[in-house]
């Protein structure tokens, strides 16, 4: 007659633990930059309102920077009451990030001199709530730290039965 032994190996909890951490550090990250984005952009809309005339497509950069920073906030927010469903929600919002940055970049590199001279005045001019990010390459980074977070998840902690 075969007999199983099945137990979970000592390192199950452990890995939970450092996964939890990771999840934790990358929402406290996400409030940071959000609040440090949200405070950025505001401080620059309010000093640009003051000097000049804004146009539709400036507008729609800070929306869109608004948007990013708010998202970003969420983020977080989810990461520490849902860490599974955090931390999809929190790759998407950062790989959207990383697309936005691509195609401003695309499009001032692809279009003719006088509309990518436009385009990049007006990343430049309304980028101000994401700058921190693309400096510190936050999203390439954070989404690494997440799936390594994901990976000391659902690592195999599990130890085959003993068949005797």
């Amino acid at each position: 007659m075969a007999v199983a032994n099945c137990q979970l190996s000592e390192t199950a909890p452990r890995s939970d633990v450092k996964s939890r951490v990771l999840l934790t550090s990358i929402a406290v990250l996400n409030f940071c930059f959000a609040a440090l984005g949200l405070f950025d952009l505001f401080q620059f809309i309010r000093s640009y309102h003051t000097e000049a005339v804004a146009h539709l497509g400036l507008f729609a950069v800070w929306f869109c920077n608004a948007l990013f920073n708010i998202l970003l906030l969420a983020a977080g927010v989810l990461l520490i009451r849902r860490p599974d469903k955090g931390r999809v929600f929190t790759t998407r919002v950062l790989v959207s990030e990383i697309a936005y940055f691509l195609v401003f970049f695309a499009a001032s590199n692809l279009a003719p001199q006088p509309i990518a001279h436009g385009i990049s005045t007006l990343f430049g001019v309304g980028g101000g709530g994401l700058s921190f990010q693309v400096l510190t390459l936050y999203p390439v980074w954070a989404i690494v730290v997440l799936r390594i977070a994901k990976v000391r998840k659902t690592e195999h902690t599990f130890v085959p039965p003993d068949v005797v």
